[in-house]
Parts: structure tokens; C-alpha cells; sequence
């Protein structure tokens, strides 16, 4: 299989993503909470998946290499305007390298700016891969008999001895390797679905500039657990969540601390449930408010075409 991301490099304008590409994306794609189409995943992710980018008229392309290994592509527009010429020329492009267009993590709000392009789409979508937004006044509110298992499963992690909560910042992000450190040891690499998290939670160094925010659930003088956020359309994106320890409780706990932090906004987004039954009915549990739909779109052809 030839290197299509090379040729998006060499033949097509694209560029490789830089830590200093940050700003040229901020509009881009904003109306939406979906971290799959922000900018940090695109910069922590790039090891796994090989993003490349062009800017294009009131758009930008994002092409990488799927998790099937397939090449996909994410256009990200600037809230005013449309996707026909980008649509179009990457339809081109993927057909000159004799590949189908697919387009992936398109939220339900652009569906119409997809199907105004004069092409053939098909649609599709996963409850898999859809996003859990929660209110977050719902969440941490431990009144009432319909909250008594929020209250009993903190409880239940404050039983277990000494516990704490404590900001997660730029300078105490080794706290939170620590944390990956101790669950990296029970598992094997080679069954996490995304490729190497810490890594990628790593590179969070490069482009920190207080636009993430979290926080660190200690016990017994140890860090157990920590979760880190990016407000993405006024809604609080949890990006990365590692609970390095088994114990009743945890989750519940970090996460109503950290709904707690000045200015969070007023949704919380815990992302997909990758198919995994038990993390799914975690989820469900915590009662979201939202289920956020993720599109996968392929292009079959201009409308004209058919017969």
C-alpha cells in the first residue's frame, strides 16, 4: 500500500501538525463539544493516527489514518462557510490516489452542510461512539433519595482511608504520568484500542497554556486517579481519565471534584464507551443528559453521476 499521508505531504500541500499550529485553528470547528475534532487530539494523537492538515478557503482538512488503517478525513469549518469546494477537492484527491472519501466524527449539527455539497452521502452512526454529556448541576447535586448511590459511592472511596483532591496543572502533570505509570503495569500495550494514552496525554506539555484544567484524586497519600478537561463549545471535555487503583467509589469522587473547580462550565463531556459494556452502563448510571452523535459519512460520487 503506498504512503497516502506522504503524499498528502509532498503532493498535496498538506502540512504536519506543530505544537505552534494551535492558534491557526481556534474558530475552526467550534461549535461543537466533540473532542475528536479539536485541536488537542490532533496534536496528542498524531503518533497513533498521522494527522496532516491544509487550510483551505473558511476551511480546514484534516486527513490520518483510521483505526482500521484506512484513510479518513475531518473538515472543519468556520462557522460560516460551507463544504462544497472542500468536499470536492478532497474527493478528487482521493480518487487520484484511488482511495474512497470517508469522513469521520462529523457531528449532527454539520450533517446539512455536507449534504448541500452536490455529492452522494451515505451516513451512518455508532452508539459506541457516541459522546455522554451530563448537566453538570445534576451531577454534583447529593440531595435527595434519586442521588443516595452518588452519595454511598463517595463515602464509600472517603472509607477507604486518607482522602484528597488537588488541582491538576501544567507542573504537577507528573503526578498524573505517575498515575498512568501504575496503570500501564496491568495491562498489555498491545490491547489498548487507541495505541500508547500516555504518550499522548504527554504532549499535553507542548501546548499547555491554561486552557486545560482537572484535577487529582489522592488516597492514603498516593495519587489514584486524575482526570483532565478542555472547554470546548462551553462544554467540559474530559480528554484523558485514569483511575490507577480498583477501589469503590473513585470515579464518582474525581469526577464531582472536579465539577466543583471554579468556572467549569455547565456540561461535562465523558466521551464515548468504545462498545464496552461495563464503562457503558458506568456511564448510564451518572445519568447523562445528552447523547451526542458522531457521524461517519462516505462520499460515493457527485449527484450528477448517478443514473
Amino acid at each position: 500500500m503506498s504512503d497516502f499521508i506522504g503524499h498528502l505531504l509532498s503532493r498535496y500541500g498538506f502540512q504536519a501538525f506543530e505544537a505552534s499550529d494551535r492558534t491557526k485553528f481556534l474558530g475552526y470547528g467550534a461549535d461543537t463539544e466533540i473532542f475528536d475534532v479539536s485541536f488537542t487530539n490532533f496534536y496528542s494523537w498524531n503518533e497513533q493516527f498521522r494527522y496532516v492538515y491544509k487550510m483551505m478557503d473558511g476551511v480546514i482538512a484534516v486527513a490520518y489514518t483510521g483505526l482500521d488503517g484506512q484513510a479518513a478525513c475531518i473538515l472543519l469549518p468556520d462557522g460560516s462557510a460551507g463544504l462544497k469546494d472542500a468536499v470536492g477537492e478532497m474527493y478528487h484527491i482521493f480518487s487520484v490516489e484511488g482511495r474512497p472519501l470517508r469522513f469521520e466524527y462529523v457531528p449532527e449539527e454539520w450533517l446539512p452542510l455536507y449534504h448541500a455539497c452536490g455529492f452522494e452521502v451515505r451516513e451512518s452512526w455508532s452508539r459506541d461512539w457516541s459522546d455522554y454529556i451530563y448537566d453538570v448541576a445534576e451531577l454534583i447535586d447529593l440531595a435527595g433519595n434519586h442521588n443516595k448511590f452518588k452519595r454511598r459511592e463517595i463515602a464509600a472511596f472517603q472509607g477507604q482511608g486518607e482522602t484528597g483532591f488537588t488541582p491538576l496543572t501544567r507542573e504537577t502533570m507528573d503526578v498524573a504520568l505517575d498515575v498512568f505509570d501504575r496503570w500501564c503495569s496491568g495491562y498489555d500495550c498491545n490491547h489498548c484500542v487507541f495505541g500508547c494514552e500516555r504518550r499522548a496525554f504527554a504532549r499535553l506539555a507542548d501546548i499547555w497554556e491554561e486552557q486545560f484544567y482537572g484535577g487529582v484524586a489522592w488516597l492514603d497519600g498516593q495519587p489514584v486517579a486524575f482526570a483532565v478537561a478542555e472547554t470546548l463549545n462551553d462544554c467540559a471535555c474530559y480528554l484523558f481519565q485514569k483511575n490507577a487503583a480498583r477501589t469503590n467509589g473513585l470515579t464518582c469522587f474525581l469526577h464531582y471534584n472536579c465539577a466543583m473547580l471554579p468556572g467549569h462550565p455547565a456540561h461535562m463531556n465523558w466521551c464515548e464507551d468504545m462498545g464496552l459494556a461495563g464503562l457503558r452502563a458506568n456511564k448510564l448510571k451518572y445519568r447523562p443528559c445528552t447523547l451526542l452523535k458522531k457521524y461517519s459519512l462516505e462520499i460515493t460520487g457527485p449527484l450528477a453521476d448517478k443514473r
